[in-house]
């Protein structure tokens, strides 16, 4: 008779948990750098306005404008701004993935202990089995004699 987990099913499910939980984090993870990566990218607008704005400011320049690229680049700070604190919301919520994914993986590592524990009372259980039988053969075969 082969070994048989009496949680396989458990076993299995857990599995399944840790694989979406896997899945979640590497989503997270993914829309986390997709938002460093648009931070970065605002900061670089940004810069690429103040030398434009530096650039124009060294020729004749009516106010208006003046103010059009000062309002432009305060605007774009503020997207900066915006920008990092969703980042920080994304970190957050990457680190309770992780976090969870980490009970997942505890959980699981559980019954895979368990499980390998059974398994060796089963192979421990079998030996035992193997060695009455040959006993009792051997007590058979000296009776004849």
């Amino acid at each position: 008779m082969a070994f048989q987990f009496r949680l396989q099913s458990v076993l299995t499910y857990r599995e399944s948990l840790e694989e979406k939980a896997q899945l979640a984090l590497g989503k997270e993870q993914r829309l986390l750098e997709d938002a460093m990566k648009l931070a970065q990218q605002l900061r670089q607008e940004r810069l690429e306005m103040i030398v434009a704005f530096e650039e124009r400011k060294k020729k004749a320049m009516a106010s208006p404008l003046f103010g059009i690229f000062q309002e432009s680049i305060l605007h774009k700070e503020g997207e900066i701004l915006q920008q990092d604190v969703a980042v920080e919301t994304q970190r957050m919520v990457v680190e309770e993935k992780r976090k969870e994914l980490a009970t997942k993986i505890q959980d699981r590592k559980v019954l895979d202990i368990l499980k390998e524990k059974d398994h060796r009372a089963y192979i421990v259980e079998e030996q035992a089995k193997e060695q009455k039988a040959g006993d009792e053969q051997a007590v058979l075969r000296y009776s004849r004699q």
